[in-house]
């Protein structure tokens, strides 16, 4: 049975705008991409961060970081984390290499296991003999599992890797909040996330949906002044119009697509505010104007390299990403050779000359003097037919 049918009408609303969120920006990334910081976590004594770091950079186990440590990489104001979230191929032999990091240091430390969540905790001693947990170790099979995959379904999206360390990505951490806070019990027949981290998820869920559609804001804005400053310089690239219209209208399709998320998205806030949910970290805004200035100003400057691959390292600098994003939508000169589409001009491209014929999907046909000869088909002289020979008999 339908579960729309079994909701109350503003549990249906609710429901509908965040499959819509979660859908519409599954594919989106953060424009903040910071190093791992473990002192962020106010249970994690600061003098081991470096050694946390160093045993995960150099860890034989696949590992992957998550949670709100993960979170507090990937935005400018987040909620403060505790502990350190990370799943592991063996909980147990990484908490003994945690645990003696810590230890080291002069820490008490104890471990205790955790069976019915295949998880290790690790705790540590604080001034007044107050143990709090630090590290909670997951097993990578119970980290996919806990996953759910209801009411929408997308496969997990891999972590990034930033400076050695995986790190969750902010569009896997919108689908695994979305889903738990649009979770529906068949027993009690309630919509929503289990009742002692409802708050919790639902939190999560829309100060990460609004990070990452403040990103996919910002880089169509990113291109627009791209396109704006090329205009200006009077780029002969330009004069044919198609290559300009392309971005552009990509860019304003995002705009527009934003206007829908933020309604709804105000549906979810309100929800928050009736559950009455602590709301003051959720109009906080993850990046502040200045730093939005400041990445429009490096994506104009660097005008031959994807919007897409541009991330903030800090408040101060940026990233430049090396590999090929499979969800870009704004390819880079380097991609003109393989895709047949003009989207970024650089000064290689005026000084080569450099001209497109061929736009995919836009009904243009390419060239017919480059097809030349080239349609042919070799014939196969085994299958022809031998020619009657003409005798005068």
């Amino acid at each position: 049975m339908d579960i729309k049918k079994k909701l109350k009408p503003y549990e249906q609303n609710l429901l509908n705008d965040g499959v819509f969120l979660v859908k519409s920006l599954a594919d989106e990334n953060s424009v903040v991409s910071k190093p791992l910081d473990p002192t962020k976590a106010k249970n994690v004594p600061s003098d081991v961060s470096d050694d946390i770091n160093d045993l995960l950079r150099n860890s034989r186990q696949h590992h992957e970081v998550f949670g709100s440590l993960a979170m507090e990489s990937r935005t400018f104001y987040g909620r403060p984390p505790s502990d350190i979230d990370v799943a592991v191929e063996f909980p147990d032999q990484a908490a003994q290499s945690f645990g003696q990091a810590l230890a080291n240091k002069g820490h008490r430390v104890r471990i205790r296991n955790i069976p019915e969540h295949q998880a290790v905790r690790i705790e540590v001693e604080k001034n007044g003999g107050n143990w709090v947990e630090a590290l909670d170790l997951h097993s990578n099979y119970n980290h996919l599992q806990g996953r759910d995959t209801k009411p929408v379904f997308i496969e997990p999206i891999p972590p990034d890797t930033v400076e050695g360390i995986n790190i969750q990505t902010a569009n896997e951490q919108l689908i695994r909040k979305g889903n738990s806070a649009m979770r529906y019990n068949e027993q009690t027949g309630e919509f929503g996330a289990r009742k002692h981290r409802r708050c919790k998820d639902v939190t999560d869920f829309i100060t990460t949906a609004r990070l990452l559609i403040d990103s996919k804001q910002l880089r169509a804005e990113a291109v627009l002044k791209r396109v704006e400053k090329r205009k200006k310089e009077g780029d002969p690239i330009f004069s044919t119009g198609i290559p300009t219209n392309m971005r552009e209208q990509r860019a304003y399709d995002d705009l527009a697509e934003v206007k829908k998320e933020r309604m709804a998205l105000a549906s979810w806030k309100h929800y928050a505010k009736s559950q009455k949910c602590n709301v003051k970290n959720i109009d906080r805004d993850p990046i502040p104007e200045n730093l939005e200035q400041m990445f429009i100003q490096q994506a104009v400057n660097k005008s031959g390299l994807e919007v897409n691959k541009i991330r903030f390292k800090s408040k101060k600098g940026f990233r430049e990403l090396a590999f090929d994003d499979p969800n870009n939508l704004y390819p880079s000169l380097n991609d003109v050779f393989k895709m047949g589409v003009v989207d970024d001009v650089t000064p290689e491209t005026k000084e080569t000359g450099f001209i497109v014929n061929y736009f995919p999907g836009l009904g243009i046909k390419p060239n017919r003097k480059s097809l030349k000869n080239k349609s042919r088909k070799p014939i196969n002289k085994q299958n022809k037919k031998p020619k009657k020979s003409k005798s005068k008999y």
